[in-house]
């Protein structure tokens, strides 16, 4: 199945689904708490969900972490740990960093 990526903001997807709304007016979903939805308008809430700021100190902290590594003499590369060594090494990044 093909998708159309359509740019647009919150309140126009909530218009599409409140166009929905009114298109089924008669049927058992009108009565519903619920608008009805589909793929289109799930997919643009999830597109209006992302936040650049977050995505932007995301990037930042993974950049001070493999420094830290580096500097510690650890594998940077944080999927190839053991989830428990991995834990340990998050815990030491964690009380190191913040005493900068």
């Amino acid at each position: 199945m093909q998708m159309e990526v359509i740019k647009c903001n919150t309140k126009v997807a909530v218009e599409t689904i409140g166009e929905a709304r009114n298109l089924n007016t008669k049927s058992k979903l009108a009565k519903s708490r619920f608008a009805p939805s589909d793929e289109r308008v799930v997919n643009q809430l999830k597109l209006n969900a992302k936040n650049k700021n977050t995505s932007k100190l995301t990037q930042t902290w993974l950049n001070v972490w493999e420094k830290w590594a580096n500097e510690r003499k650890f594998n940077p590369k944080r999927e190839e740990y053991e989830h428990e060594n991995l834990d340990k090494k998050l815990q030491m990044f964690y009380a190191e960093v913040r005493t900068i």
